[in-house]
């Protein structure tokens, strides 16, 4: 019953007539497996995403994904201090999640170096969606750096637990290595 009447809380908020404004309004662009901007190892998964959310601009390099714990050690950091600066000899990117701390050290290190980032969500990409809150400025410095934040998820998704599963796929799915920096046993 709770989740049928979150269902039906969730649908009545959801306006169609407003997603062309939200879009417009930050810059948003719906990106199907059609088009020249969608991922392109994204068209061997069995379980694609048919539309992305994008702000920014995705660019056709092979990804390296960065991701691991939200509470990062001094191992970690220095794990991303030695792992992500030689990739500027590459023509590699780095990609991650956005959250607190390996991933937010990922795209904060690639950003110093002057790599690509792009940055994948477990919720929408419009500005009042950003999750989690605490790294809305380093969300604007990607897209300042011409990097791009990206989710299936449309605007006005909030970022729900059973959300990062599905963006964890997108990550391990649009890159030639995913490497976890640390993570708990479990």
């Amino acid at each position: 019953d709770k989740i049928v009447s979150e269902l039906v809380t969730r649908r009545q908020r959801i306006v169609l007539d407003e997603l062309p404004r939200a879009l417009e309004r930050d810059s948003i662009r719906l990106v199907t497996p059609t088009d020249t901007d969608y991922p392109v190892l994204f068209h061997q998964m069995a379980d694609r995403p048919e539309g992305l959310f994008v702000r920014g601009t995705i660019q056709h390099l092979p990804w390296i994904a960065f991701v691991g714990s939200r509470t990062m050690s001094s191992y970690g950091q220095h794990c991303i201090d030695v792992l992500i600066p030689p990739l500027r000899q590459t023509s590699c990117g780095v990609i991650s999640g956005l959250a607190l701390g390996v991933d937010g050290a990922a795209h904060r290190a690639a950003l110093k170096a002057g790599i690509y980032t792009a940055a994948f969500l477990g919720g929408g990409v419009d500005e009042a969606s950003l999750y989690p809150r605490a790294h809305i400025e380093l969300a604007h410095q990607i897209l300042d750096a011409g990097g791009a934040i990206v989710s299936e998820f449309g605007p006005q998704t909030e970022s729900r637990n059973y959300h990062f599963p599905m963006r964890n796929r997108l990550i391990a799915g649009s890159t030639l290595a995913t490497i976890v920096v640390e993570a708990a046993l479990n």
